[in-house]
């Protein structure tokens, strides 16, 4: 299993070119079944507001329902235990808050992988991050 971060759905349904492309190949291959994805419920968040700011209310309301119904891909709650693990990932890694939330949900579910293309998980040494190009790479996209 690996976690999928917000920008995995993000970047193939705002933007174009190669990482856009090559992200939308990482979620076909997630939807068929090549790989098992994880996220937590601030994904949710965070790609309806996105794609509300880019795209409009009712297409963000329309991408969010079917992100929620993604196949291969479990959405978990953010618990109160997540947002302790997090708080200790703020004060050990100086991460953002959102990253650390992120990492929090993966780490206490036991996913040690992240799929993102933001760098900024590369200082939490319990996660290893493959970007986009990476992750096509490993699973030979």
């Amino acid at each position: 299993m690996i976690y999928c971060d917000s920008n995995l759905f993000i970047y193939p349904a705002i933007y174009t070119g190669r990482k856009a492309e090559i992200a939308g190949k990482i979620l076909e291959a997630l939807a068929e079944g090549k790989l098992r994805g994880l996220t937590c419920t601030l994904t949710i968040d965070e790609v309806l507001w996105i794609m509300w700011k880019s795209a409009g209310k009712e297409v963000a309301a329309e991408w969010t329902k079917r992100l929620l119904e993604f196949p291969n891909l479990k959405v978990v709650d953010t618990r109160a235990y997540d947002m302790r693990k997090a708080l200790n990932l703020v004060e050990k890694y100086d991460l953002k808050p959102r990253d650390a939330i992120h990492a929090a949900c993966s780490l206490n579910r036991g996913v040690y992988t992240i799929i993102s293309d933001d760098a900024d998980f590369d200082v939490i040494q319990e996660l290893t991050r493959f970007d986009f190009e990476t992750a096509a790479s490993k699973m030979k996209i």
